[in-house]
């Protein structure tokens, strides 16, 4: 997770790609400085959580806002989700999907407002 202006933020995909576009996300975020890198790609992807508005930006400089009762993100988003839809918290989803997905673990972060 990282601090951003107004909020927090977190990666998930390809990491220097995904490092790349949460730097974009932490200036001024115009669309003219978008990174060429992460156009017409998925490989990066920033969450962000701005004034409490969940935000996402993959391949364009123009976010996706989600509005959803539940979300998650990454490989193991589909465990996550029906785990909380079942009455599970966010760190007990993540830790459901780290053990049905391979590509998930390496460690839960929370953090609490």
């Amino acid at each position: 997770m990282f601090k951003i202006r107004g909020g927090v933020a977190a990666i998930c995909g390809t990491i220097p790609l995904s490092l790349e576009l949460l730097a974009w996300v932490r200036g001024e975020r115009k669309p003219e400085t978008f990174p060429d890198s992460c156009r017409n790609t998925d490989e990066c992807q920033v969450i962000a959580v701005i004034k409490g508005v969940v935000q996402g930006w993959t391949n364009t400089p123009y976010p996706a806002i989600y509005e959803d009762d539940f979300i998650a993100f990454g490989c193991g988003r589909d465990y996550a989700i029906a785990a909380m839809h079942c009455g599970k918290s966010a760190a007990d989803a993540v830790e459901i999907a780290c053990i049905y997905e391979n590509g998930c673990g390496m460690g839960i972060d929370v953090m609490t407002p």
